[in-house]
């Protein structure tokens, strides 16, 4: 899933990271402690692109769409053939209305990743949806690259 397993983020020496999954999976009112504890984890490792992800995931749940946006983004940065960010950050672009912005993130996802089924079934979907909407993403996308 989106969330690094506890085990795994405690083998990276990195406690803040596995006090916010903990935090994250009490189900806390949109995680507020495990942004907390996130970006104590960052403040260590600002390096991590798994703890970036995690900050934009909760970051989104709480509604920070524009700083959520900002965590994916830098994990790609960090690591751009991890491939959650970027469903994660396709999936904030595209709640917040910003489909065109969504599409562009798993058009590039599936460059980087051309095997992956998730990237690869929300690519379809996704030029399913714009086709019912009467849109040639595709074309609309050959204009902007």
């Amino acid at each position: 899933g989106g969330l690094a397993r506890s085990a795994e983020v405690r083998a990276l020496g990195d406690e803040d990271n596995a006090a916010a999954f903990h935090t994250y999976t009490v189900g806390l009112p949109c995680a507020r402690e495990g942004i907390k504890a996130l970006s104590r984890a960052l403040q260590i490792v600002p390096t991590n692109p798994e703890t970036w992800n995690n900050q934009g995931y909760l970051l989104g749940r709480c509604g920070s769409s524009r700083d959520a946006i900002s965590a994916f983004e830098h994990a790609i940065q960090l690591n751009p053939r991890y491939m959650q960010p970027y469903l994660n950050l396709s999936e904030v672009y595209f709640a917040a209305g910003h489909e065109h912005d969504a599409y562009r993130v798993i058009h590039q996802a599936s460059h980087v990743d051309p095997d992956n089924a998730r990237v690869r079934n929300i690519l379809a979907f996704m030029k399913t949806y714009f086709k019912q909407k009467g849109v040639d993403i595709e074309a609309v996308e050959d204009n902007h690259t």
